[in-house]
């Protein structure tokens, strides 16, 4: 004889409480060691207001409809931790949030649901309304996931498949719903309905951990290949180009570079102080990076020293490029509040030869044809 065990309700909600306890913990870590990530305090809210909603979808699984404060706040929460979710997801993916819209999709619905069921509407034209509002919120966090192209995790796809079934769970009944085929009532199917919402919950939240932590990994990898003053790339993260571009002059592409040096830097420092000296640094590779082209990369060599890598570009072309960014420093003075300073460059170009054994000699000939550039004069390019 075969034993059938049935979890009742209180077990799943036990169950499901002891994960999000998890869960919430490890966004309070999170949080902790990444204050500034504003998209974890919107997923935090999300997963606290999905708890009070399945608090209170358990506690009133017995009534066909909820009372009408306890439904004032089933509603928020569902409805909140969905556009949390979403709100979030716009904030990871570097996207604006107008705060606005979150009372507008939580509270406001719900304030409208309330004020239907005292002036006597159809229960059946209300709740599709807010599981309408529910499927849209879930529907746009799927869109935020997909319509960021080059991802290169699996987790991000799982979240989205998450919300995609979410979508489903909450647009089909509300449908069903409004035309008859389902009663318009709270307990239809709560023990399969909790059993989905705990298994896609733990989806998403994992997603979201997994998120965040490849998120920092990277960030921290940024920081290790950017220079922190003027923001372009360090050595390091030039090293990691030119190896790129190395690559491609195997396959027979023109690569080249140019090595640039301020003029006169330490005249700068020594006069006007170090204060001054970055901000004509940090100047100075803004401008640049304002002139270069399409495909390009600047880096920051190291002190007022700055690599230019252009790509597909002849030595011939590259001398042209320099040319064009010494005058762009040359003809735009820095203001140091007192007064302006005229600013240099030169500038050596090469370019990647096909006998080159690796990318570090055409950089040495770059800054054999800089030091030319020095001796010759300074403020221009040899």
């Amino acid at each position: 004889m075969l034993l059938t065990i049935s979890p009742d309700l209180k077990t799943l909600f036990l169950s499901s409480a002891l994960s999000r306890g998890t869960f919430l913990l490890v966004f309070l870590v999170l949080l902790t060691s990444q204050p500034k990530a504003r998209y974890l305090r919107h997923w935090t809210s999300a997963l606290i207001a999905s708890t009070i909603g399945l608090y209170i979808t358990v506690e009133f699984a017995d009534h066909a409809l909820l009372p009408l404060p306890v439904a004032f706040f089933s509603y928020s929460a569902l409805l909140g931790s969905l556009v949390m979710s979403w709100t979030g997801l716009r904030l990871f993916y570097g996207r604006a949030v107008n705060l606005c819209v979150i009372p507008l999709l939580t509270i406001f619905p719900s304030v409208l649901y309330v004020l239907g069921v005292c002036l006597d509407f159809r229960e059946q034209l209300l709740l599709p309304m807010i599981y309408a509002i529910a499927a849209l919120a879930a529907g746009l966090a799927l869109f935020e996931i997909i319509r960021t192209s080059g991802q290169r995790l699996l987790t991000p796809y799982l979240v989205a498949a998450a919300f995609a079934l979410y979508f489903l769970a909450l647009a089909v009944p509300g449908i069903l719903i409004l035309v008859g085929l389902l009663p318009a009532a709270i307990n239809i199917s709560t023990l399969p309905a909790i059993v989905f919402d705990q298994a896609s919950s733990i989806l998403v939240y994992f997603g979201y951990i997994a998120m965040s932590s490849e998120r920092a990994t990277r960030d921290l990898r940024q920081q290790a290949t950017i220079d922190p003053l003027t923001g372009v790339a360090n050595r390091r993260g030039g090293h990691s180009t030119l190896e790129q571009m190395y690559r491609r002059r195997l396959r027979s592409q023109h690569c080249s570079v140019i090595l640039a040096d301020v003029d006169h830097f330490k005249l700068v420092n020594d006069t006007w102080g170090h204060e001054i000296g970055d901000v004509v640094l940090k100047g100075v590779a803004a401008r640049l990076v304002s002139s270069l082209r399409y495909g390009d990369s600047l880096v920051r060599w190291g002190g007022e020293e700055f690599l230019i890598i252009l790509p597909d570009t002849c030595v011939g072309e590259a001398k042209v490029s320099a040319e064009r960014l010494r005058e762009v420093i040359a003809h735009s003075p820095f203001s140091t509040g007192a007064t302006e300073l005229s600013i240099t460059l030169s500038l050596g170009c090469a370019s990647m030869d096909a006998k080159d054994l690796n990318y570090e000699e055409s950089v040495r000939r770059a800054d054999k044809a800089l030091y030319r550039a020095k001796g010759a004069g300074r403020n221009q390019v040899c």
